[in-house]
């Protein structure tokens, strides 16, 4: 049990150490851990299927699909994972300790949504953010889970009031 706990210790720094650089949009900010069913993602216009070791970029765009989910890890140790039926967006991520500059902010559209935060968020509290139709979310604590309802079209919003 010690040795693998050091062997944790050790994985984690070297993967903060080899994270400090600044992050572009070319740059992975993370990498996909969990599929289950249908994940897609558009980079640059183009969507494709999600699989398992993929990475994440600045810019993404994540779907999951019925009876589908997502887990992935963030280069600064960030957990996130996405239930059935989700969308949404990696806006900003910038993870550099020698230049003292950090931040994480997705954009949430509809879904179920848990997020574990990382070393960003102990380094710089504050700078954590999500933002959703109704408002945004800056996280204080270590865990937060979000379920947005899908937007109704304005079919559905005329057939639901007439009940």
């Amino acid at each position: 049990m010690k040795f693998s706990t050091a062997l944790t210790a050790y994985a984690l720094a070297l993967s903060l150490t080899l994270s400090a650089a600044p992050v572009d949009a070319s740059t992975p900010v993370g990498y996909v851990k969990r599929v289950t069913g249908a994940v897609v993602v558009t980079r640059n216009g183009v969507d494709r299927n999600v699989k398992i070791g993929d990475a994440m970029h600045k810019g993404d765009v994540y779907r999951t699909g019925g009876e589908s989910s997502l887990g992935f890890t963030l280069l600064d140790g960030t957990r996130m994972s996405t239930g059935e039926e989700s969308r949404f967006s990696l806006e900003h991520y910038e993870f550099d300790r020698q230049a003292g500059a950090f931040g994480f902010m997705s954009r949430l559209y509809y879904g179920t949504y848990e997020y574990i935060s990382g070393m960003i968020a102990k380094l710089a509290p504050g700078t954590t953010e999500f933002r959703t139709p109704n408002g945004t979310i800056r996280p204080e604590g270590t865990r937060l889970a979000v379920r947005l309802e899908r937007p109704r079209t304005a079919r559905q919003t005329r057939t639901s009031s007439r009940r």
